[in-house]
């Protein structure tokens, strides 16, 4: 997407900031939950995925072509997660679902979300 996606814990602000030759454009805001967005990730269509480490929750945003927001988060894990969890990341390798996100929990817990679609590729930088 060329574009640096980031959340403020403190407001549960989510924004996106368009990358132009290599330089950050003045973010753009995504919309915001009511709780502390604490890791965020994308899947192979472009979406994100935002943990509420405050509330246990997570949350995804379906993103337009642009990478602006359709509609407001859809709420995934509504307070469901034992413990607190402050990032999720899609399965890949031997004995991970490609399709689900696995979040860790405070104390060490491990938890799956199916969500039905990959990851999107990591960008390596050297």
């Amino acid at each position: 997407r060329q574009a640096v996606f980031f959340t403020n814990y403190g407001t549960g602000g989510l924004s996106r900031a368009d990358i132009v030759n290599g330089v950050a454009q003045p973010s753009v805001s995504l919309g915001s939950i009511d709780g502390s967005p604490d890791g965020i990730t994308l899947d192979a269509c472009g979406n994100l995925y935002i943990n509420d480490q405050g509330d246990s929750e997570m949350y995804r945003v379906f993103l337009d072509e642009a990478g602006d927001a359709l509609g407001e988060p859809e709420e995934l894990v509504d307070g469901a997660f034992p413990t607190n969890v402050a990032n999720a990341q899609f399965g890949t390798g031997d004995g991970w679902e490609a399709d689900s996100l696995y979040a860790i929990g405070v104390g060490g817990g491990l938890y799956r979300i199916a969500v039905g679609v990959p990851g999107a590729s990591y960008v390596t930088v050297r």
